[in-house]
């Protein structure tokens, strides 16, 4: 009983898989090639190009394109299987796009033209003459003259209203100025008459009236 193992269905099954694929797949030896390269002695620069221009020629060769007859010359074509690189574009737009460059030129006329801030304030605080007088305008002694003007042009009628406001206005002031007249005279007899002289006592009034007399005094008292 001890000669015989046990072993499972399943472990059997993958132990003839493993077999039956080590077996059939090909193997393939990987081909490396390892060189050895000392960096203490380096070539030098221009050994490096004639190696690099000595790989560019390896990769043009020429051959006849077309046979043709023996006596006719075979027309050697060049054929080149070195790629092409591609040229590298840079897209960028110049500095003078994104800002003005000016040269010393043009920076000495711009301050030719320009102001500087003690030039302004000089020029603020000079006063200027006037050497043609007649081509200003004063507007306030103008805008004055234009208004009044227009104010003697402006004919406007009143209101129906208003003229008979005024109208009856008029009217009493002219009453009360008769009015006031006519108190006057009367206080003026009243008080020369309270003296006993005035200005129509023994005078006659018209040319058919007579002088009247003097009042008589009473004879007796009165209450």
């Amino acid at each position: 009983m001890s000669e015989y193992t046990i072993i499972s269905r399943a472990s059997l099954y993958d132990s003839e898989d493993e077999s039956s694929q080590s077996q059939d797949e090909p193997q393939y030896d990987p081909h490396l090639e390892f060189v050895e390269v000392d960096v203490g002695n380096l070539a030098p620069k221009d050994e490096l190009d004639q190696e690099a221009s000595s790989i560019h020629d390896d990769e043009e060769f020429a051959f006849p394109l077309f046979a043709g007859a023996g006596t006719s010359q075979d027309e050697v074509m060049k054929v080149s299987l070195r790629e092409e690189d591609d040229d590298v574009v840079i897209n960028e737009r110049p500095e003078s796009y994104y800002r003005a460059i000016y040269n010393e030129d043009q920076r000495r006329k711009f301050e030719l033209a320009a102001l500087s801030y003690d030039q302004i304030l000089m020029e603020a605080t000079a006063t200027a003459v006037d050497t043609h007088p007649w081509k200003v305008i004063n507007l306030i002694e103008h805008n004055t003259k234009i208004e009044l003007e227009q104010k003697q042009k402006r004919n406007r009628r009143e209101g129906k209203r208003k003229r008979q406001n005024k109208t009856i206005c008029r009217e009493r002031r002219e009453d009360r100025g008769r009015e006031i007249k006519r108190l006057e005279r009367e206080e003026k007899k009243l008080r020369y008459r309270a003296r006993g002289q005035g200005w129509n006592v023994n005078k006659p009034r018209g040319k058919s009236e007579k002088p009247r007399p003097p009042a008589a005094k009473p004879k007796y008292r009165t209450e």
